[in-house]
């Protein structure tokens, strides 16, 4: 319909043949043929506004249209870079999880998709759903054996770094985690806190932190365009040299390996005049 539109003058009248589609809302005329006749009464042209100091001003707190760029450049920028540092985390802890042969107690596992559930819940909650109505006993098994397989995966993402951290001696110091646990106390003001639970997640975190920044300082990480990097060749180069496991507790120190993650392209902001 709209195809046959295009291209037509003021005052123009045309008859255009369409069919509609087999799963159209009424059911009388899903799959019939039907010709429609389009006379064109008005033409518009949407006027963009001119970038300048004045298109600046308006949109922004920014005086002049330089500043403006300048400021989406160094946003961009920074969304970019950070996009490729975890896409670079991402690589690293999978490439890990690659090369592990690892089989959890069903406890731990049903432990963690609990914990999942539960984070799901709440933030769910926040944005008002009745949660118990969507975790109810009917749908919670169903729920429950959909997330064991990304609580699989998550068990072995942590398994793997913390193996890692023990084999290297990576450590988190009490002076580390009672700033951060202070950053984050004052992110979440107002709202209820388990002092314990959050000292929990701290550790845990700045140790990932530690665990990925000593991984990508001992192995080989290249970074390509984005959308060039292929499963097939992402495995293919990450296995050059090859990372082996003995046992559930021991990783083998002093491998590399090369991975590949794709970098965020970063955009730029041209000016017009």
């Amino acid at each position: 319909f709209i195809d046959g539109i295009v291209g037509m003058n003021l005052e123009e009248t045309k008859e255009i043949s369409v069919q509609f589609p087999e799963e159209y809302g009424q059911p009388e005329l899903a799959g019939k043929p039907a010709v429609f006749t389009i006379t064109v009464k008005e033409l518009k042209e949407k006027e963009l506004p001119e970038l300048d100091d004045d298109f600046a001003q308006e949109i922004s707190e920014f005086e002049t249209l330089a500043e403006l760029q300048e400021f989406m450049v160094k946003k961009f920028t920074k969304e970019k870079e950070e996009q490729t540092k975890q896409n670079k985390e991402i690589s690293i802890v999978n490439e890990l999880v690659n090369h592990l042969e690892v089989e959890f107690p069903e406890t731990l596992i049903k432990n963690e998709v609990q914990q999942m559930l539960a984070q799901s819940a709440m933030e769910l909650s926040q944005y008002g759903i009745d949660v118990k109505e969507l975790f109810n006993s009917d749908k919670l098994p169903e729920m429950q054996e959909r997330s064991r397989p990304e609580a699989i995966e998550r068990l072995k993402r942590d398994w793997a770094i913390k193996t890692v951290a023990k084999e290297e001696s990576i450590e988190v110091n009490e002076e580390e985690i009672v700033a951060e646990s202070a950053k984050v106390m004052q992110q979440l003001k107002g709202k209820d806190v388990d002092p314990d639970r959050l000292r929990e997640v701290v550790t845990e975190d700045l140790l990932k932190e530690k665990t990925i920044k000593w991984l990508e300082e001992n192995g080989t990480v290249e970074l390509v365009p984005e959308g060039t990097l292929t499963k097939d060749s992402e495995i293919d180069e990450a296995t050059e040299t090859p990372v082996e496991t003995e046992s559930e507790s021991e990783i083998v120190q002093g491998t590399e390996t090369i991975i590949e993650v794709e970098a965020e392209p970063i955009a730029t902001v041209e000016n017009p005049h």
